[in-house]
């Protein structure tokens, strides 16, 4: 089996490089733990990378998809994969993968644009010209995602949540967070997001 950790950048900043050896993971110490880990390889992203230790390192690390959540991506190889998304201390529906639905659900997103970003990416020392599309939220919007609305689907789709000592610990497969959100969206493309 593999395990994969979310290793987030910050981008390319005002140089128009990302050095994925030295960018520290913003998602948490656990997964910067596993990035410095020296099994560890690191997806090509400067703004959503992923370590990974296993078998599919070599494929893994070598994805260059076009758009962060599109064909060719991580979240579609894991998706492929059917993995296991396990949530540690965060509310069960704060995990990214379900981007990757808003973006299969793109024709009828209003709020969302495609915003691409070019720089350089260095990872173990070589440097490499990257393009890459995000999917982005309208700063013309005047609201925010808000996940926690499909949460009782999610539980009834196949997540499993416990909150020992009120920590939440939630667990759900690729494949069981598509098939609850993707029916939802396309009917209700505004079901995650709410005014502020």
């Amino acid at each position: 089996r593999d395990l994969i950790m979310p290793s987030f950048a910050t981008g390319y900043g005002k140089t128009g490089i990302c050095n994925l050896d030295e960018e520290v993971s913003s998602t948490g110490i656990l997964s910067e733990l596993f990035r410095q880990d020296f099994r560890s390889g690191r997806s090509l992203s400067a703004f959503f990378s992923f370590n990974i230790i296993g078998p599919s390192k070599s494929e893994f690390v070598s994805l260059r998809p076009e758009h962060a959540w599109g064909d060719g991506s991580v979240y579609d190889w894991m998706e492929k994969k059917n993995a296991h998304f396990l949530m540690l201390g965060v509310h069960p529906t704060h995990f990214s993968y379900l981007h990757r639905i808003e973006w299969i659900a793109r024709n009828k997103i209003n709020y969302r644009y495609i915003k691409k970003f070019k720089g350089v990416i260095i990872r173990e020392d070589k440097e490499i010209d990257m393009e890459e599309s995000l999917y982005v939220r309208s700063l013309e919007s005047s609201g925010n995602n808000d996940f926690t609305n499909i949460y009782d689907d999610l539980k009834d789709g196949g997540m499993r949540v416990v909150r020992p000592d009120g920590v939440y610990i939630s667990q759900i497969k690729a494949q069981d967070a598509k098939n609850v959100f993707l029916p939802l969206i396309l009917k209700n493309p505004l079901i995650t997001f709410t005014n502020t």
